[in-house]
C-alpha cells in the first residue's frame, strides 16, 4: 500500500543535507517510502514533509 501511495504522487518527503557537497546541490528531499531523490533549491518549506507530489 505504501508504495502504490508513492506511485500516486503521494510522497512523504523528509529534508537531507550532503555534507559533501556544497551550494544547491548539498540540499534534497527523500521519500521515506520509496527512496526517491527530489533537488531543493532553497530552505526546507513548513510542510516539507507532509506536502504529496513531485
Amino acid at each position: 500500500m505504501k508504495r502504490a501511495l508513492c506511485l500516486l504522487g503521494r510522497h512523504v518527503w523528509e529534508h537531507h543535507v550532503n555534507h559533501e557537497a556544497s551550494g544547491p546541490d548539498a540540499n534534497y528531499e527523500q521519500c521515506r517510502r520509496c527512496g526517491k531523490e527530489k533537488k531543493q533549491y532553497g530552505p526546507p518549506g513548513q510542510w516539507s514533509r507532509v506536502m504529496p507530489g513531485g
